[in-house]
């Protein structure tokens, strides 16, 4: 075994070679012989894989022969073809099911690009014609095969899947878990040896052992300890993996309670009448007599009925039968020949029937309601219910479609060999093998299993949102998302540490722990309360007329844009503003603070309204008639001080926005370009210029 330094790279990401073997290995030397007995262990055989009662070993003939019987049940070949489309699926207008696609990988590839188109083109129709076949066949025995034919630098050319190649003729051959041959009853002989380059199998998972003779010659050859898988000897594979093995006895009592419900039905349907003929007083000619006439009047009415019935003719007229009687010692008594009871003979009825029709169905894995009984669909299940027994369906296919995918790799390799003189590892194929059901119900669960996990995703991003803005800490965030989100510890713990995240400018921060990009996200509105000081006589003069004043404060981004480097905060009356323009707020101030943050968090230009007052704007897109929002402002520089004063916020059209842009264009024109936008003057820049300071 290798060995691993305690300094190298390796053994920091895991356990050496020697510490795991010391605790995991080396300990099974310790087991004794008699250690299973000495703990009441007991012991056992490979007698108990042979089984008991009715599930006793078989021959594999026998196996088979009971599963071909099977197969050939309605119930039973409803629902395997039912799993094999679920698992197959194909498209909607081709009907292909087997789609051969490149890796992302291979685009880079020209050669191996080339081949799998090859591939696509050449086996592509071949496989899509076997592939429903062999899923169907593979569902019912646990084994299907295909013949290969193929030509050296041609490939694979054809395939055969028909009755020569049954599973029942065919013996596989295994060493370890790895097919290496295979023995065909067919031929002069009665016995062909086939290789794996001629023969393909798609073999299902053995997820239940089904007791067969032949495993106590196969556990005296089978070299168990022998940890060499090319000195594991080649040893016959076993029947196995078919769908039907679990449901053998739901089908023998199915068709039990059938006979017993139709024999009863034949009973029913037999109509039986004694005759009793008083003959006390007659002589033997008048006895013989009265017999023959009795026994021709009821022959004719035999005849009349038989001869209605093969016509197809109704009997239109009365029939009059005409019985001598003298003395009434010739009356009659009919009777019925069980006895004088009527009605049915036993007690089976169609409800015994469906029952062991579900449990077939279901021991398959498939609803009875996806098969013809629609009617049996449960209640239960709500109005989609009919979809989560079919999706119900599609996932105990999925090991079909597994098993056939190995079964078309295996055939592609061969392809490969003979055509191009190599078989791709499994890891290195350029080539994949899919399969869609882009219209079952699987994918409708799917999509809403989905659909459910993306809302809980965005409730949990709006939790943890509310949790940050109230001030959570990461402790907080922590215990809230285990306790209350039931999230686990580790995750939370990721997701907790989103509290201390700060985003920087260049991820459209507004400098307060706000987003600024296309969407925008209010801040609370605080009263002023002398940001920067007392406010003095000249502050209070410049504030006159705005009222109760609220502080905003202005990203540091759009200070930047506005061509100042210093904190700002913008006051404004916003009942004022509201009332100002109150066909567009109806004296909301919540509005009018929703479209003042809207713009300072980015706005797109300004322009000039007069002087020292400034208007910003920003267009709100998709709002309709009127996608502008302006804000009027005025602003005064005292020293380091500076004011800024909404005066007015309101909703303009694109042409109103387009006249003052024009004029702004002819005042910067005339006072020269700015320096840091050529061409253009900031806010400051044109402030400076226009030498207007308080």
């Amino acid at each position: 075994m290798p060995n691993i330094k305690k300094s190298s790279f390796l053994a920091k990401l895991g356990m050496p070679t020697r510490r795991w073997s010391a605790e995991y290995i080396a300990p099974a030397s310790e087991i004794k012989e008699q250690d299973s007995y000495l703990h009441g262990g007991g012991t056992t055989t490979i007698a108990s894989l042979l089984g008991t009662g009715r599930r006793g070993a078989r021959a594999r003939q026998l196996i088979y022969s009971k599963w071909e019987d099977m197969e050939s049940d309605a119930i039973v070949s409803s629902a395997l073809k039912l799993l094999v489309t679920s698992a197959l699926g194909g498209h909607e207008t081709t009907g292909d099911v087997v789609f051969i696609e490149q890796k992302p990988e291979t685009e880079k590839n020209k050669k191996l690009k080339d081949m799998t188109e090859e591939i696509k083109d050449t086996l592509g129709p071949i496989l899509n014609k076997k592939a429903y076949q062999c899923a169907y066949t593979g569902a019912a025995f646990g084994d299907s095969y295909a013949r290969i034919y193929s030509k050296e630098g041609a490939g694979v050319v054809d395939l055969y899947t028909d009755e020569l190649v049954r599973p029942q003729l065919i013996q596989p051959f295994e060493r370890g878990n790895r097919t290496v041959g295979f023995q065909v009853f067919l031929g002069e002989r009665n016995l062909e040896k086939l290789n794996v380059a001629q023969l393909a199998r798609m073999k299902m998972p053995r997820t239940q052992w089904i007791p067969q003779h032949g495993v106590v010659e196969k556990a005296i050859r089978m070299m168990i300890t022998e940890d060499d898988l090319d000195s594991v000897p080649i040893m016959p594979s076993m029947a196995g993996g078919s769908l039907l093995y679990n449901a053998e006895q739901a089908y023998d009592n199915l068709y039990a309670s059938l006979i017993g419900l139709v024999g009863q039905r034949w009973i029913d349907s037999i109509d039986e009448k004694m005759l009793q003929l008083n003959m006390e007083s007659m002589t033997l000619e008048q006895q013989k007599s009265f017999l023959a006439s009795v026994k021709t009047m009821l022959e004719s009415s035999k005849k009349r009925a038989e001869t209605a019935v093969q016509e197809g003719k109704p009997l239109l007229e009365r029939i009059w039968h005409m019985i001598p009687v003298w003395g009434e010692k010739q009356l009659t008594t009919v009777s019925n020949a069980d006895g004088g009871q009527t009605g049915r003979t036993g007690t089976i009825t169609v409800e015994d029937v469906i029952f062991h029709a579900r449990l077939l169905s279901g021991a398959i894995g498939v609803d009875m309601s996806m098969i013809g009984f629609a009617d049996q669909m449960a209640g239960g299940l709500g109005e989609g219910g009919f979809f989560r027994t079919s999706a119900q369906a599609a996932e105990n296919a999925r090991h079909i479609r597994t098993a056939l995918a190995d079964f078309i790799y295996h055939i592609i390799d061969i392809h490969t060999l003979k055509k191009y003189g190599v078989v791709f590892h499994a890891s290195e194929r350029p080539w994949t093998v899919n399969f869609y059901g882009s219209i079952s119900a699987l994918e409708s669960e799917k999509q809403k299993t989905r659909s459910d996990a993306m809302n809980a995703g965005m409730i949990l991003v709006q939790a943890m949102q509310q949790m940050k803005d109230i001030g959570a800490t990461e402790e907080i965030m922590e215990d809230f998302l285990t306790k209350e989100m039931l999230l686990d510890e580790d995750q939370a713990k990721i997701y907790a540490a989103i509290v201390k995240a700060k985003d920087e400018d260049e991820n459209h921060d507004d400098g307060f722990g706000n987003r600024s990009d296309d969407g925008f996200k209010m801040d609370s509105a605080l009263p002023y309360c002398g940001d920067y000081g007392d406010i003095d006589d000249e502050a209070e003069e410049i504030l006159d007329g705005i009222g109760n004043s609220t502080t905003i404060p202005i990203p540091q981004k759009t200070i930047k844009w506005l061509g100042f480097d210093k904190p700002m905060s913008l006051r404004a009356d916003l009942h004022a503003l509201a009332q100002k323009h109150d066909e567009v707020y109806d004296n909301d101030p919540d509005q009018v603070l929703e479209d003042i943050q809207f713009v300072i968090n980015k706005p797109d230009d300004w322009f000039i309204h007069h002087n020292n007052r400034i208007a910003i704007f920003r267009e709100r897109i998709g709002s309709g008639d009127i996608p502008l929002v302006r804000i009027e402002f005025e602003l005064n520089i005292r020293g380091s001080s500076i004011t800024v004063i909404a005066r007015s916020v309101y909703a303009s059209k694109k042409r109103q926005i387009a006249k003052k842009m024009q004029h702004k264009k002819r005042i910067l024109a005339r006072l020269g370009p700015g320096e840091k936008r050529p061409g253009l003057l900031t806010v400051s820049e044109y402030l400076s210029a226009l030498g207007d300071r308080s």
